[in-house]
Parts: C-alpha cells; structure tokens; sequence
C-alpha cells in the first residue's frame, strides 16, 4: 500500500477497511496481535500456521458449528501451533 500511495494516513485506510466491513465486502479478524483482511466473506475455515492462511470450505463443519452454538458461523480460525 505505501509504495502505491506513500501518504495515505493510517485513519483513511482503517475508516475505509471498516465501510467494507460493514457492507460485507470484507471480514476483519486478530490474530496475534495483527489484523487480518478476510476477503473471503462465505462461511469458511481459515486454517493459520505461521504466516500461512489456508481458507477451508467445509460446510458439514459449518453447519455442525451452527447447531453446537446455536448461531450463524462466519468465519472458523484455527490456530496450528507447532
């Protein structure tokens, strides 16, 4: 993003990737500390080991989430530590 636009503050690139959020073009989540852009926005998994970010489509797991929790599942990460 610097290289293509060296002064685009910090505030506009969070205001703008918070719109997107809202309109559901993109998930944000947190892993360790960072915040992760999900372009992704169907219910998935996102399999995190590292630096790796491997999206799953499992919608048997989806959907047994769903019964479990009794709510609409968006996004599933896991975490593999080694």
């Amino acid at each position: 993003m610097r290289e293509d636009f060296p002064t685009v503050s910090f505030s506009t690139l969070y205001s703008n990737l918070i719109t997107l959020k809202e309109l559901g073009l993109v998930e944000l989540f947190s892993i360790e500390g960072e915040t992760r852009v999900e372009l992704n926005t169907e219910p998935h998994i996102n399999l995190i080991n590292g630096d790796s970010i491997v999206d799953i489509d499992d919608p048997e797991i989806i959907e047994a989430l769903k019964k479990r929790l009794g709510k609409e599942v968006k996004l599933v990460n896991v975490l593999v530590k080694e």
